[in-house]
């Protein structure tokens, strides 16, 4: 087994550690920074499974 291998996450641990990862961008920047691209960079996730928990930054549906 990889040691670079991701391990796949609950769909609730994931969406924790999105908002851990965003919550933690905007500590010293402002919100206008945080693009799902970065927060999908900063997660090592597709932004698409990034729109899967929230929608559109606009919109920031959360879904299951």
């Amino acid at each position: 087994m990889s040691a670079d291998r991701r391990m796949r996450l609950t769909p609730d641990q994931r969406r924790s550690q999105l908002v851990a990862l965003g919550v933690n961008f905007l500590a010293d920047r402002p919100l206008d920074n945080l693009t799902m691209e970065v927060l999908s960079e900063l997660a090592g996730v597709s932004r698409a499974l990034v729109f899967h928990y929230f929608g559109s930054r606009q919109g920031c549906t959360a879904r299951s």
